[in-house]
């Protein structure tokens, strides 16, 4: 069976009715001390006081007869958005209409009718809407399927938890049509009631409903029978027919509400999906599977959970361990209090004490270290900053200054460097004394630190800036470089890269020749089709990758097609490029 989750009626109309008489008296006010009959313009509206639209309607779904019986859903959307407006234009206070038509709805309201058309049930509709009801057989009826598939507002339409070829099921979070409290029941899509019109909430979550009844928690399965009793504090879902409880304390029960084992917990972490669970006994934390086979005693002062599902514990020092994902202690506590970090690749960023021969005795610092998923240190605490690399590589500060070693702590770049940057291609850019250099994934200078600037480093060619500030770029892999004296370089694309000397635009080729002349004002990167616009005296033209014009520039205006092709147009006169 399906079951819809049905609404007491409550008549909401006059709540509507007083917020009207209220927006009424302010507008009578502002007019008796000399304004005009238009609302005060605040950015919101400046329209007559009894604007166009003022009750909006409600939308009114029919579903098909089953049984003779049939079922009408009435949307209150509009009408909760513009109840939102008037408020909003009462009390100012920059929130949106879209918020308030949370805040204030009237929600979905249900009619249960006949075939001769006498309303059977009413749960939550207003008089004037079922004034508004067409006669049977003039309707168009909807399925419930088709219903469920249309775009559907949260918070006032009744979020849909259960779909099938016959029908689905939504619930209500409050059963009263105005906006606060109410009780909620379940009626199926034949207007039955199944569930009776007295529950403070219902949530459906994976074939289970969690109802919640004078504050109480129980649950109820598909077929509407009452499988954990209405006597819980709080009830959460751990894994397939396991579920946490709370009443005076933690519990683990199954689907008929036997417990699991006695234990009683003060709490119990739940992560769905995850096969461990922290618990907590008498302030100390230990760690339990879902079917509460302990992993560990309850012996550890606070325990986390990282990123990879491993964790972190304290011992009554506060200092910390490593516990991998599957509960076993891997490290000693010998880290300080700060939550480790995993970095991906089976390591874990630490922080300890370090001491060496330049300090004074007795003294210590708080520096990072690497362990790996085995709880074997392999950098010791002693780096100001770590960031794991690709390539196995790590870069590292030490006494302020950035270099590379690998996860055996070998170094492979000396620590000598004021920057160094994240890897591209297998290769990084280093900055020294305020100049740049490139260096490959084994640490080896593929462009020493001889430069002022380097920019782009797209198809393998790097642009730099020279100690003298002029501008070039060098092809990494060939050796190829153009002469340094430009003011301002691009990024290559298509083997060519813009370039800008003496107040004009060029374009230069792989080879570092000039292909075309500097006559442009300004010059953009190629497309990925290979063609590059140009701008003269404030006309668009364009050239393809061997420098040739292919559109004169004498344009004014540029668009470009859905495949990405640019079109340039003066007047009535318009070029395609490329023009298939």
């Amino acid at each position: 069976m399906n079951y819809f989750v049905v609404e007491e009626y409550r008549d909401a109309i006059q709540i509507i009715n007083m917020k009207a008489v209220h927006l009424l008296l302010c507008l009578i006010t502002l007019t008796a001390f000399g304004q005009p009959d238009t609302l005060p313009s605040f950015g919101i509206i400046s329209e007559p006081i009894f604007w166009k639209g003022m009750d909006p309607q409600a939308q009114i779904y029919y579903y098909p007869y089953y049984n003779g019986v049939q079922i009408i859903e009435v949307d209150y959307y509009n009408r909760s958005l513009e109840e939102g407006r008037m408020e909003d234009m009462i009390h100012p206070r920059g929130g949106s209409s879209y918020h308030d038509a949370i805040n204030f709805n009237a929600r979905n309201g249900y009619l249960v009718r006949n075939e001769q058309g006498t309303i059977l049930q009413n749960y939550g509709v207003d008089q004037s809407d079922i004034k508004r009801l067409l006669a049977p057989g003039s309707e168009t009826r909807i399925s419930h399927k088709w219903r469920m598939e249309q775009s559907r507002n949260r918070g006032w339409m009744n979020g849909i938890i259960y779909a099938d070829e016959f029908g689905f099921v939504y619930h209500v979070l409050a059963s009263e049509q105005g906006r606060y409290g109410g009780k909620v029941g379940l009626m199926d899509t034949l207007g039955n009631i199944v569930l009776p019109i007295e529950f403070d909430q219902i949530t459906y979550v994976k074939g289970d409903y969690y109802v919640v009844k004078d504050g109480m928690w129980g649950m109820y399965d598909d077929f509407l029978q009452l499988r954990i009793p209405i006597i819980y504090n709080g009830i959460t879902p751990v894994s397939k027919g396991i579920y946490l409880v709370r009443r005076e304390g933690a519990y683990l029960v199954d689907r008929d509400n036997h417990f699991l084992n006695e234990t009683r917990y003060n709490n119990i972490e739940v992560v769905p999906g995850k096969e461990l669970l922290i618990y907590t006994i008498d302030s100390k934390y230990g760690l339990i599977d879902t079917l509460m086979n302990s992993i560990t005693p309850p012996v550890y002062t606070w325990i986390s959970r990282l990123d990879n599902d491993a964790f972190v514990a304290s011992d009554t020092s506060r200092r910390m361990a490593l516990i991998d994902p599957k509960g076993k202690q891997i490290t000693d506590f010998k880290y300080s209090f700060e939550v480790p970090r995993y970095m991906g690749q089976g390591y874990y960023r630490v922080k300890g004490e370090y001491h060496d021969s330049t300090m004074s005795k007795g003294s210590s610092m708080q520096l990072l270290g690497l362990v790996d998923s085995t709880g074997k240190e392999c950098l010791p605490t002693k780096y100001e900053s770590i960031q794991l690399f690709n390539h196995n590589l790590i870069l590292a500060m030490r006494h302020r200054k950035y270099g590379l070693v690998d996860v055996n702590d070998s170094i492979v770049l000396p620590f000598d460097f004021d920057k160094i940057y994240g890897f591209y291609e297998g290769r990084t850019v280093v900055e020294q004394n305020k100049l740049f250099g490139v260096i490959d994934t084994n640490g080896k200078f593929v462009l020493p630190v001889n430069y002022k600037q380097v920019s782009c480093s797209t198809e393998g060619r790097y642009v730099l800036r020279d100690i003298n500030g002029k501008i070039g770029f060098i092809d990494i892999e060939t050796g190829i470089a153009s002469k340094f004296s430009y003011q301002n370089m691009g990024c290559f694309s298509h083997s060519m890269v813009r370039a800008y000397r003496d107040g004009k635009w060029g374009f230069l080729n792989a080879k570092g020749e000039e292909v075309t002349e500097f006559m442009f004002d300004e010059a953009y990167e190629f497309t990925e089709l290979g063609y590059a616009l140009i701008k003269i005296d404030g006309k668009f033209g364009a050239i393809d990758t061997t420098g040739k014009m292919v559109a004169q520039p004498i344009y004014s205006r540029i668009n470009y097609t859905n495949d990405r092709r640019i079109i340039l147009s003066e007047g009535k006169t318009k070029v395609v490029i490329p023009d298939k």
